[in-house]
């Protein structure tokens, strides 16, 4: 098949992927039931991960890591902030943010 139109969302126009993971996060949050694991509020929890996965994505521009780390380790490392060091957990958390994070049609406020 050959495409007419090829599109680019540099500026989060199109596609808002910060709303959808945001709104992932808030799903796996409850399914997991962080809540009663310790992890509260919900607002620090999500703070927390987006500090790692921006250091993770550094990591692995500079090739630190694999994007399969990257994946799981933000995870992972957000849940050590609230001292539970549970890398299956993280994994299986990582799975289900991939897995509903892009279906999602979230887009840009100016649409």
């Amino acid at each position: 098949m050959k495409y007419k139109h090829l599109f680019f969302d540099l500026d989060h126009t199109l596609w808002d992927f910060d709303a959808n993971a945001k709104d992932t996060l808030i799903e796996i949050y409850a399914f997991f039931k962080l809540e009663e694991k310790g992890v509260v509020p919900f607002e620090d929890f999500y703070k927390l991960y987006k500090i790692h996965n921006d250091i993770l994505w550094d990591r692995y521009h500079k090739g630190f890591i694999t994007g399969e780390e990257l994946k799981w380790k933000r995870m992972w490392r957000t849940l050590l902030e609230f001292k539970i060091a549970d890398e299956p957990l993280a994994k299986v958390m990582s799975e289900n943010f991939w897995k509903y994070c892009h279906p999602k049609k979230y887009y840009s406020p100016t649409q």
